[in-house]
């Protein structure tokens, strides 16, 4: 079953986790206000862990691991998202993908 406060959306940015003493690189694949998935090279995010993630262009999103299967885990924010980030996350991973209008176009109205 689903537990999820907020809903979803689709990001693919590459992006850096700090947790325990390491870092490593990484891949958000979805995010929402409360919290995102997130795929590591090796396996190394525990539940229960906190979290940093550090994405080009926003300040770093701290959190908890409160799952992990192999290389990929959930993360809950320490702090919500505002939606205007969520939406900005959402609309960057569009134009990238040529889903969507461009930044520009999608930011003046």
């Amino acid at each position: 079953m689903d537990h999820r406060v907020s809903e979803r959306r689709m990001a693919e940015f590459a992006a850096c986790c700090l947790s325990m003493g390491q870092s490593c690189g990484a891949d958000l694949h979805n995010i929402s206000a409360h919290g995102c998935m997130l795929a590591t090279a090796e396996p190394m995010l525990a539940a229960g862990n906190p979290v940093r993630i550090r994405i080009a262009g926003i300040s770093s999103l701290d959190g908890k691991v409160v799952w992990a299967e192999g290389a990929c885990a959930g993360v809950a924010f320490a702090t919500a998202l505002h939606p205007a980030v969520v939406d900005y996350i959402a609309l960057r991973t569009a134009a990238k993908a040529g889903e969507g209008p461009a930044m520009g176009q999608a930011l003046a109205g």
